[in-house]
């Protein structure tokens, strides 16, 4: 009787450690762009992030029109950020610059987040793609929400 006992604990223990190991598992977020800002949580558990940002490509000047792609590349960043479980992170992606119609030479919009507004007949520069912590203190310092003094990682946009 005693060897079923041992069993029935020991198939106990193995499901708990499966249990316990599916949940610590890696995910995977995506933010891509929305104009606006967004929020990430922390999990619980969680006390560092892999981050691969890119910020948005920067607009054609009117002698490439009708090109698919960005012109300018924008800027990536790849790190490991340490965080606290529960923390809310700010993400904002920055948008590509607006691309010059084949004749119209008209100044074109930056893209969201840092863009600058093209000259007459070229394209306008990306916005970057930058992760904010809340207000607080940082390194010492206060922040307060939503300014540059709180982002933690930034991939500029493409010019």
């Amino acid at each position: 009787m005693k060897p079923q006992l041992y069993l029935s604990k020991l198939a106990a223990i193995v499901a708990l450690l499966l249990v316990w190991t599916v949940n610590v598992q890696a995910q995977t977020s995506v933010f891509t762009y929305t104009g606006g800002q967004q929020t990430y949580t922390v999990p619980a558990g969680v006390t560092s992030l892999y981050v691969d940002a890119i910020g948005g490509g920067g607009g054609y000047p009117y002698w490439q029109c009708g090109n698919a792609v960005q012109y300018a590349a924008a800027g990536r960043v790849q790190c490991n950020l340490v965080v606290t479980p529960g923390q809310v992170l700010y993400i904002y992606v920055g948008g590509a610059g607006g691309s010059e119609t084949c004749s119209s030479c008209t100044a074109q919009t930056g893209g969201f987040n840092g863009g600058v507004t093209g000259g007459s007949c070229a394209g306008a520069s990306g916005g970057g793609t930058d992760i904010r912590f809340t207000a607080g203190t940082i390194s010492g310092l206060n922040v307060s929400p939503y300014t540059a003094s709180n982002r933690v990682i930034v991939a500029g946009g493409g010019g």
